[in-house]
């Protein structure tokens, strides 16, 4: 496969994953009842009617599925520790606000997305292509700025609405 091709395969995948991270909030923020009428910020299809929750979730699995497609050519390069990396992705996507423990709910999504989003996928994207038989703890710092600025644009999106309500009190 050639360069272009392989870089192009990553970046389907990074998109995907965002996607299927997306779709998945969505669909569980608004059967749970996090999402409501009173919510403040984008718009959510689900919680609005846009979209039927049985779309939804079928849009979700749809996106999980492409993901585990597109992983099948990052797993044939970087063998069993991608494969490790993307099924724990795919669960930590269910987990953010699904599952018996949504650890979005509970303090814990800013971590998730910190670890999921800047140590593993930095880490994990060197280790691809790099073809590296290791992931050098050396990496760690370089992982520390793409996880902060993911945190810190997922909590501005959350927290902005708020900021311009309280301000135009």
């Amino acid at each position: 496969m050639s360069l272009l091709s392989s870089i192009l395969q990553r970046q389907l995948s990074a998109i995907n994953n965002l996607l299927q991270k997306s779709v998945t909030n969505d669909y569980y923020d608004a059967i749970r009842g996090t999402d409501t009428e009173e919510r403040e910020g984008f718009q959510r299809v689900t919680q609005s009617g846009l979209i039927s929750p049985t779309r939804v979730r079928r849009a979700m699995y749809v996106a999980f599925s492409l993901a585990a497609f597109v992983g099948v050519y990052l797993v044939s390069v970087g063998g069993v520790p991608i494969l490790v990396v993307g099924l724990l992705s795919i669960l930590a996507g269910f987990a953010y606000t699904g599952g018996p423990y949504p650890f979005g709910y509970y303090g814990l999504g800013d971590l998730f997305v910190f670890v999921f989003f800047g140590l593993i996928a930095v880490t994990g994207t060197y280790y691809v292509q790099a073809v590296s038989t290791v992931a050098s703890v050396e990496l760690i710092p370089v992982t520390i700025p793409t996880g902060t600025v993911t945190v810190a644009a997922v909590v501005a999106s959350i927290r902005q609405p708020r900021s311009r309500r309280t301000s135009s009190s």
